[in-house]
């Protein structure tokens, strides 16, 4: 048998290391009760183009279609708040985020900038299935509409909780308030967060003073099992 040279050595210690690094995640991927295997299937990229808008991708064309839709829905946010900024001279800076990334769900923030005497920060959240590439509004996890209620009320009590706890929060949940949070909308923002928790999303000025930013509120699993379909 002829005497193995240095190099082919490293190769079949490279090889051994790959063999025994397949088997470890085979193993892994197992053992583990939730799996997250990202195929080329629902394997989503984000790009940008040069008018600073994120463009979703796959490899799947069915879902690149659907996931078009939500593409031009961001292109067409962007454009409006770059026209509306550029015509009163404010200085912007647009942003995103992938939030959330699983074999079933992918959420993208799209962070909008206004420094100025006004600034302000809007945040818009597109959640989508990546067995379909369609965005997926809060309602479709739910049976009926009685969500609403639940989450809201859940709200206020941590609007509450906040503003006890710490004097310098404010929230406009009280019946004097005018405008007063009554509850979240039809077409809510949310986001899943890495604990596979709903968290509910509000703009800024929306429930609260400006000092007070973008306010989320993060709902335990628990509380909404009952309605969950």
């Amino acid at each position: 048998m002829h005497k193995l040279t240095f190099w082919k050595k490293i190769g079949l210690s490279f090889i051994v290391l790959v063999a025994i690094l397949i088997l470890i995640n085979h193993q892994l991927n197992k053992d583990t009760n939730t799996p997250n295997r990202l195929t080329l299937s629902n394997l989503f990229t984000v790009d940008v183009n040069k008018s600073h808008v994120p463009w979703i991708t796959t490899a799947d064309n069915n879902k690149q279609e659907a996931l078009d839709v939500v593409n031009h829905k961001m292109a067409s946010t962007i454009k409006n708040f770059i026209s509306k900024e550029e015509k009163s001279g404010s200085y912007y800076s647009i942003n995103h985020e992938i939030v959330y990334n699983t074999d079933q769900l992918f959420t993208l923030k799209l962070e909008l900038n206004k420094a100025h005497a006004d600034s302000y920060t809007k945040n818009v959240y597109y959640t989508i299935n990546k067995s379909t590439g369609k965005s997926i509004p809060l309602s479709a996890y739910f049976k009926n509409s009685d969500y609403k209620k639940v989450i809201s009320k859940e709200i206020l009590i941590q609007m509450k909780a906040e503003m006890k706890k710490d004097t310098n929060k404010v929230y406009w949940c009280q019946k004097n308030d005018n405008p007063r949070f009554k509850g979240i909308s039809k077409n809510q923002s949310y986001y899943i967060n890495k604990q596979g928790e709903l968290v509910i999303c509000f703009d800024q000025f929306e429930v609260a003073p400006g000092y007070m930013g973008n306010p989320t509120f993060t709902i335990k699993n628990d509380l909404l099992d009952d309605y969950f379909k």
